[in-house]
């Protein structure tokens, strides 16, 4: 993006962006032609609501879990190329920060899955999350450019927690009525937590004229996350709650 920036103009930059869009959209029509139109069983009783999601400590618990990790991977993707920059980097090398950042956090998302269904109580899972998050934040703020790789990897590591709340919808419900409402409401009010993120943490550095108050914030989110994932990864079922 910095290159053809420089090369283009940040129109031509941020436009090109849109050719993959458009890539993604053309299949997903002809797909969409083709899917089967989806008929419900008003007799089958896995496809009656059974209570309020809203209602459960299992439910806000997930929903915390997933928007306080969606809230730090947006404010990251947002702000860490202005960090590194102002920390005396490049824009450039703050757009590899960011790409490092992205391919990094491909590998829990093929890992975690796995290894969720594998353990009764995947909190440990979470803890490998929190704790690559603290340490990145510790050393965005203190040595930014000391090991900026190493930050960036590790912020890679740190939404874990992403895919970890994703496959806990299924395994933390029975029936498919209960993993649509755990999911909705999860990723609506999660979704609505995160959007918030980058926001916050733009206007706690111009209030504060540094990054000491945005980065005590995000270990503020991190900790009410890893509070949230303790709750939401006892082994047991929506279904028995509402």
């Amino acid at each position: 993006a910095v290159p053809v920036a420089n090369a283009a103009g940040w129109r031509v930059s941020l436009g090109m962006w849109a050719l993959l869009a458009l890539a993604a959209t053309l299949p997903w029509l002809l797909l969409a032609r083709r899917a089967p139109k989806p008929v419900l069983d008003s007799n089958d009783p896995t496809a009656q609501p059974h209570g309020r999601v809203w209602r459960t400590s299992l439910g806000w618990s997930m929903t915390l879990m997933f928007g306080m990790t969606s809230l730090m991977t947006y404010s990251m993707f947002t702000w860490l190329p202005r960090i590194v920059v102002e920390a005396g980097a490049t824009p450039a090398f703050g757009g590899v920060m960011v790409a490092v950042f992205s391919a990094l956090g491909l590998l829990p998302s093929l890992v975690i899955p796995s290894l969720a269904v594998r353990l009764q109580n995947p909190f440990p899972l979470v803890l490998i999350g929190f704790s690559a998050f603290v340490i990145a934040f510790a050393g965005l703020l203190f040595a930014p450019m000391k090991a900026p790789l190493l930050w960036a990897c590790l912020l890679g590591v740190g939404p874990s927690t992403f895919p970890l709340a994703l496959t806990l919808i299924n395994l933390r419900t029975r029936t498919p009525t209960g993993s649509a409402a755990l999911s909705g409401f999860m990723q609506g009010v999660g979704y609505s937590f995160s959007c918030l993120g980058p926001f916050l943490v733009g206007w706690l550095h111009t209030v504060s004229e540094g990054w000491t108050l945005p980065f005590a914030f995000l270990f503020g989110c991190a900790l009410l996350m890893l509070c949230a994932s303790w709750v939401a990864c006892k082994p047991r079922k929506l279904e028995d709650l509402w």
